[in-house]
């Protein structure tokens, strides 16, 4: 796909189906990782679960190299409760903690 199609996908976001570890890979690619057929050097990762991109402005920079950028079971260790908190973190950004 090229990026303008990747930037129009819209997929579920079930973070169950994210390997573990620090890579969008482990024994099968990640199903949300893409790469963009028009994209150059590094700038044509695709992450569908983040809606993000390598070439973005404020898009991700290690897609390309299938280096995970979003948070999800980066380690085998209650990767439940690692989604959990990433979820609260990302909802409380910006807003104090009363």
């Amino acid at each position: 796909m090229k990026k303008a199609e990747l930037e129009l996908l819209v997929e579920d976001r079930d973070f169950t189906k994210i390997p573990i570890g620090p890579y969008c890979y482990n024994n099968k690619i990640c199903p949300y990782w893409y790469r963009a057929e028009d994209g150059v050097d590094q700038a044509y990762g695709y992450c569908s679960y983040l809606h993000k991109g390598d070439w973005m402005k404020d898009g991700t920079m290690l897609l390309w190299d299938q280096v995970k950028e979003c948070g999800v079971n980066d380690d085998n260790e209650d990767s439940d409760e690692l989604e959990t908190d990433r979820i609260i973190s990302d909802q409380t950004v910006g807003h104090p903690i009363c």
